[in-house]
């Protein structure tokens, strides 16, 4: 629940409210259902709802290795596009994209009833940032070189004209000695 509130019908019948709509900062889009209820004057209730996509900025970045396996000490390469919240294309923006070498740090928990479980957390650590500008058609791309068998995180970031950040991420998987 982000917010609630109640509001009276004027002599027109309408009511107006606000909700605001804002994200945390690690949240990426979220789909917010709106619900109202009108009670009339006997108590019957009437109710509705509608969904509402509230975006973290007004552009996207995607993110895509040309190919989702990379060789130890070879280039690999990531394509980028850049987009508004329509999906159409948005040139001329700069992307930051931060790799990450990812372990899995798995751990074994008791669990009530005396049973145990495996639990599995990602440990990222932050081995490269590199930068891009998309040309006309929205598109860039990143050149990077592992320098050890793994998995790497991708993670892109673009940044709108008011300072709001979107994110997006992919995998890549790095074979080696």
């Amino acid at each position: 629940l982000r917010a609630k509130g109640s509001a009276k019908t004027g002599a027109d019948g309408v009511a107006a409210y606000s909700i605001p709509a804002t994200l945390h900062a690690a949240e990426g889009a979220q789909r917010f259902t709106l619900s109202a209820t009108v009670t009339d004057a006997n108590g019957q209730g009437v109710a509705s709802s509608t969904t509402v996509t509230v975006h973290p900025a007004t552009l996207y970045v995607g993110v895509h290795p040309t190919q989702y396996l990379a060789t130890e000490g070879r280039n690999a390469t990531i394509d980028l596009v850049s987009v508004d919240t329509a999906g159409a294309i948005a040139g001329g923006r700069a992307i930051v994209v931060k790799v990450y070498d990812r372990r899995w740090i798995t751990v074994k928990e008791q669990i009530p009833g005396g049973g145990r479980r495996y639990r599995s957390e990602p440990q990222d650590t932050l081995v490269s940032t590199l930068g891009a500008t998309t040309n006309v058609d929205g598109r860039a791309s990143v050149t990077l070189r592992p320098t050890k068998p793994g998995t790497l995180r991708i993670v892109a970031e673009i940044t709108d004209p008011k300072g709001r950040l979107a994110r997006s991420a992919t995998s890549l998987w790095v074979s080696g000695g």
